[in-house]
């Protein structure tokens, strides 16, 4: 029997430091699931390349 587990749910936007505040979608996914794994953790969800202007 499976126990109910609790999570972190994050909506929001990933940008760069940088001037041009640009991160590429693989560059993230690459460094975000190595961060989950390192932590022993899993993610279960969907990831996409957007741009904060859209999102104003």
């Amino acid at each position: 029997m499976r126990q109910n587990k609790t999570g972190v749910e994050i909506e929001g936007m990933v940008l760069s430091n940088e001037e041009t505040g640009a991160v590429a979608h693989e560059e993230f996914l690459l460094a975000f699931t190595q961060f989950v794994h390192e932590k022993g953790w899993v993610f279960a969800g969907a990831t996409k390349q957007s741009n904060a202007e859209q999102n104003d």
